[in-house]
């Protein structure tokens, strides 16, 4: 894991309402201890922000391991297929790749402009 990367990153991205109510970071989620429980609606911005959320996120940066309420995706890495950890973390790369693309090509752009610029005024 890079210390910098938390170990999953559902909590800042995801978030499951099960028919009881009871919201967690994902629809692999399974630790009762953890789980915000509420009979009431509550919007992206108070789940991504509840305590228990932060507590979640919190043990996801600072552990490799992932926390217990991750055993579907600890069961599934470990029978070698694709947890929905694993396909989180793939969107997350891709996103920030296609960024990086897109500043790289902005910057060559930029370049490109001040050099044809330079050519022409000379």
């Amino acid at each position: 894991m890079n210390k910098n990367r938390p170990s999953c990153y559902a909590p800042w991205i995801t978030t499951y309402e099960w028919p009881d109510g009871n919201i967690t970071p994902c629809c692999e989620w399974h630790s009762p201890l953890l789980t915000i429980k509420t009979d009431e609606h509550m919007s992206f911005e108070e789940r991504f922000n509840h305590p228990i959320t932060q507590k979640i996120k919190d043990k996801l940066l600072k552990s490799s391991k992932l926390p217990s309420g991750c055993k579907n995706c600890n069961a599934l890495e470990q029978a070698n297929q694709k947890s929905l950890r694993q396909q989180l973390e793939e969107r997350v790369d891709l996103t920030l790749i296609g960024s990086l693309i897109k500043i790289n090509l902005t910057y060559f752009i930029w370049i490109t402009e001040k050099v044809i610029y330079a050519i022409l005024v000379v």
